[in-house]
């Protein structure tokens, strides 16, 4: 197999006269055709499980080509195709506006996933934020401000919650809060607020977690990762309203610091929780 190769989305009406109807799949030559049926119920989920087979055979870079291929086909293939190491290899296809449009959806969703694979050691709260802030600025410097709240100041500023939910760690917890404002007015109205969970380990605190059910526990800042994406997506394609990012980031550990159950903490809006 070549490590790059040209990928053809065909049906009956177009395929190769050599199609073998019951395969997903065909090689013609040093290219691949993905078939699926003009009537498949599930097309996309068709062509997902095409790319994912295809990625298994080792081929490192997806060329589309072809007529056949729409935006959603498009982005579906590179969902089954994309794993660990391999993010961001596959090269779209149709008008430059659509390219761009597909580019830019897989260079965030690789950004990520990407953060959401990295082991604790590598991601701890502040590193999260930084990484974050640093990802979002980028799309537009100019419209970006970016406030950090990080340790004992979270407690003093009333954001308890994620203060004791990190304090046990030897890593800080922190407040990541970003500004994105292209309007240039300081009091435009916020049209919409993002909050996403970073836990960057959740060993479940005195509610420690059986090893099994803490295996997959560095996956619990993929909220975080998920509403950081998306603002920089938008920002990518032009947003124009003012929007707030919120990442709550913490490592979630034991010492004789961490909070104990039975606990009763009281929120900045008055809530009381134990």
């Amino acid at each position: 197999m070549t490590s790059v190769t040209h990928i053809r989305l065909v049906n009956h009406s177009n395929s190769s006269n050599n199609w073998q109807s019951d395969n997903l799949i065909q090689f013609i030559n040093n290219d691949i055709e993905i078939f699926v049926d003009k009537d498949e119920q599930h097309p996309l989920m068709k062509i997902q499980q095409a790319a994912r087979k295809i990625e298994g055979l080792k081929v490192q870079q997806a060329i589309l080509s072809g007529g056949n291929w729409d935006t959603a086909s498009q982005w579906a293939f590179a969902l089954g195709f994309t794993c660990v190491n391999k993010l961001n290899n596959v090269e779209f296809t149709g008008s430059a506006e659509q390219v761009t449009e597909l580019n830019n959806k897989l260079a965030v969703y690789a950004w990520s996933r990407d953060l959401v694979n990295q082991t604790p050691a590598q991601l701890y709260p502040e590193k999260l934020a930084s990484l974050a802030a640093e990802y979002i600025t980028a799309q537009a410097p100019q419209h970006v401000t970016v406030t950090s709240i990080v340790g004992e100041e979270l407690n003093a500023q009333g954001w308890t919650g994620i203060y004791n939910v990190g304090k046990a760690s030897i890593n800080k917890p922190c407040l990541l809060i970003v500004d994105y404002n292209p309007t240039g007015n300081e009091n435009a109205p916020v049209s919409t607020s993002l909050v996403g969970k970073g836990i960057t380990f959740d060993s479940g605190g005195y509610s420690l977690k059986s090893s099994v059910g803490m295996f997959d526990m560095k996956c619990d800042m993929g909220g975080a990762a998920v509403v950081a994406g998306a603002l920089a997506l938008a920002i990518k394609n032009g947003l124009q309203q003012r929007v707030k990012l919120f990442l709550f980031c913490a490592e979630n550990l034991v010492n004789g610091e961490a909070y104990k159950l039975g606990g009763v903490l009281t929120y900045k809006n008055g809530i009381r929780w134990k």
